[in-house]
């Protein structure tokens, strides 16, 4: 019986910390989301969130130009995109030709 409840309180702490570090993914992911804004310059875009990990350009891009191992949205890219990898979520940031946010996608992996 002793067994038992020793591997019902290791079920419920790991339950606990998978629930917690989920959580922390979804307040970070929630807090980057909040920051871009769609018409926002690159340039607010860098001063926010620094360099990009990945940069490609419609002319450089490979044809698969998402990052293994984490969620994406299919979309082509019409003049560049800004690939951020944070602690868990990954940030794909569009920019138009006029130098805006024209669309962008956080997920995970």
């Amino acid at each position: 019986m002793r067994q038992f409840y020793i591997t019902l309180a290791f079920l419920f702490m790991l339950l606990f910390s998978c629930g917690e570090s989920q959580l922390s993914w979804d307040i970070e992911r929630r807090e980057i989301k909040q920051k871009i804004v769609l018409g926002m310059s690159e340039d607010d875009v860098r001063d926010k969130f620094g360099k990009p990990q990945y940069e490609y350009t419609k002319e450089n891009a490979p044809k698969n130009y998402y990052i293994d191992g984490y969620s994406n949205k299919k979309r082509y890219i019409s003049n560049k995109v800004l690939i951020y990898i944070f602690t868990e979520p990954i940030a794909y940031i569009w920019i138009n030709d006029k130098g805006k946010v024209e669309e962008f996608y956080v997920g995970g992996s």
